[in-house]
């Protein structure tokens, strides 16, 4: 009787399991992951991947510090030598996600003026950039908004028939080389350490997912990358800007 009824709960569970959605399957390797991430790794939940939706889902639990890594992060977010305030920007970029915003890169609008480092004085500006995937039908309105918007520079690339499109409204200038960070110490050459290249797309865009990811290759949507900074050094957050105009749309 007693091996019975093991037999009839191992069935039911296996029941229970079958009619569990792909959203909730996803959802519970997370949980377990959450729990014990030696037993369902990150890998094995990209793996489920089918819909942009999938995408947001595990990126939410990876920015509440649920999931070890991403393929695009390899620490536990809020780990790591940046100087972004991951608990401050965490709970924006979540919000985005729930538009449809899925974030991959990005920093906060952190400087440093006037500091002594060696015996000199130092400076580091940043401008506040956000780097995300939207798909095509968010585009067709979030472009416009995003080009009208006095306080951001923005670009955008997608990868279509073999081909990858690009736009962005940079200062004429600085159309090769968008300075995102600076540093100068004492009277050496101010040196730009962290930049948007348009000539060297392959080194900064992510892209489609299509055939682009190692851990992912199983998805087959396309997305669009861009790009969001804001215009002024130490002053406001991309991501922050980003969530307002994506809100205005709704």
């Amino acid at each position: 009787m007693a091996k019975s009824r093991k037999r009839s709960r191992r069935l039911k569970d296996r029941v229970t399991k079958a009619r569990l959605t792909h959203k909730e399957k996803i959802e519970e390797m997370l949980h377990i992951h959450k729990i014990d991430n030696s037993k369902v790794s990150p890998d094995e939940i990209y793996e489920k991947v089918k819909t942009f939706e999938d995408l947001l889902l595990i990126n939410k639990a990876f920015l509440r510090g649920e999931l070890a890594h991403t393929y695009y992060y390899f620490e536990r977010w809020g780990n790591g030598e940046d100087q972004n305030t991951h608990s401050e920007a965490g709970s924006t970029l979540i919000k985005l996600h729930d538009y449809g915003v899925y974030t991959v890169n990005g920093q906060s609008d952190y400087c440093e003026i006037d500091k002594e480092l060696k015996g000199k004085k130092y400076t580091m500006l940043q401008r506040s950039f956000v780097d995300v995937h939207i798909l095509p039908e968010l585009f067709e309105k979030l472009w416009p908004r995003l080009l009208e918007d006095e306080r951001i520079y923005c670009r955008y690339l997608f990868y279509h028939k073999g081909e990858i499109l690009t736009d962005n409204n940079f200062p004429e200038d600085e159309k090769i080389k968008f300075p995102l960070t600076t540093e100068k110490l004492g009277d050496e050459p101010t040196r730009v350490y962290t930049s948007v290249y348009n000539d060297d797309i392959e080194m900064d865009f992510r892209g489609t997912f299509y055939q682009r990811e190692k851990n992912i290759t199983n998805i087959l949507f396309k997305t669009i990358f861009i790009t969001v900074a804001v215009k002024e050094f130490c002053v406001g957050k991309a991501d922050e800007v980003l969530l307002q105009i994506v809100q205005s749309l709704n």
